[in-house]
């Protein structure tokens, strides 16, 4: 049987891909470090995606499946510099390290609803939600 994979996979952020919450964990401004995969606050607080991610959004991209973000966090701006900042490499390859950003096809990172996140999400990609997989750490943001 040939495996099918969504059309859209759509992660939550805080504590779904690093382990903190941006809009209360660090102080911005946010800036690269000489590691792969680490950004540091004005404190010098590092913030690293979980090990497996870096890996999971490029088997994902193989694949072609769109890449999404819908996080509710009170600091967004600060959200993005942490997706900007965070250099991933690229598995088994000899390609360089890319930012995590340029591997998302849509983000709605704002306070609010994730009904209105996924409204959203649907009508910009054309994508049914029957299409879509969710990964959050709230297990209320799933129903």
């Amino acid at each position: 049987m040939e495996a099918r994979w969504p059309r859209l996979v759509v992660f939550d952020l805080d504590y779904t891909l690093w382990p903190l919450w941006v809009d209360t964990h660090v102080d911005p401004p946010l800036k690269r470090t000489q590691h792969i995969n680490q950004v540091v606050d004005r404190g010098g607080q590092p913030l690293s995606f979980y090990d497996p991610v870096p890996e999971i959004l490029f088997q994902l991209r193989q694949n072609n499946v769109k890449i999404g973000a819908a996080s509710r966090t009170q600091a967004p701006s600060v959200a993005k510099q942490a997706l900007a900042g965070l250099m991933i490499t690229p598995p088994a390859s000899q390609e360089p390290p890319v930012s995590a950003l340029s591997l998302f096809d849509y983000m709605e990172i704002y306070p609010g609803s994730k009904v209105a996140h996924f409204r959203r999400l649907a009508q910009l990609s054309e994508i049914p939600f029957h299409d879509m997989l969710f990964f959050d750490d709230e297990h209320r943001n799933g129903t």
